[in-house]
């Protein structure tokens, strides 16, 4: 149940990060809606997968997954917050 935990921390940075990477670079893309479908296609692949893989048939492997995912989600936002304010500081 922990090695699902600390997957589904890992996947939560992987799906959020990635989201926070896609959404930064939409301005500068060539063709912004393929790429959003990409990413969204990509990130969601991985995250299925992995939750798949790390429930190994037990609910509770999925619910401590599914934890880990919503902690780093929080985590990526406090972290982003933060570098906004700072950023907004400097200015």
């Amino acid at each position: 149940m922990v090695l699902a935990f600390m997957g589904g921390l890992v996947l939560g940075l992987l799906f959020f990060g990635g989201l926070y990477a896609s959404v930064d670079r939409l301005t500068t893309a060539k063709y912004p809606a393929l790429m959003m479908l990409g990413s969204t296609v990509a990130r969601m692949t991985v995250l299925l997968a992995g939750v798949y893989l790390l429930m190994q048939g037990e609910v509770r492997n999925a619910a401590a997954a599914l934890v880990g995912i919503v902690i780093a989600k929080f985590g990526l936002i406090y972290l982003v917050k933060k570098r906004a304010s700072s950023l907004r500081r400097k200015e």
